[in-house]
């Protein structure tokens, strides 16, 4: 039997866990921020309101299994 963290999840699947992580934060989740994925590289795109939700934002999708690379496009 397979492990699921043995799957490579598709481009599609990844930027929907992603957006899922980053919106089971509340503070995240009231940014509605935008995430894309291309070959296991995430965007992140959105407005942010301080520093640390881009800083956190970068934590919680480094973290999303298949995640390779995270480009934080977030602004102010």
């Amino acid at each position: 039997m397979a492990h699921a963290e043995d799957a490579v999840p598709t481009d599609e699947q990844l930027a929907t866990n992603v957006k899922n992580a980053l919106d089971a934060d509340p503070e995240l989740k009231a940014l509605d921020l935008h995430v894309a994925s291309k070959k296991q590289e995430v965007t992140i795109d959105g407005k942010m309101t301080d520093d640390q939700q881009m800083f956190k934002a970068g934590v919680i999708a480094e973290k999303v299994p298949g995640v390779k690379f995270v480009i934080n496009n977030m602004n102010m």
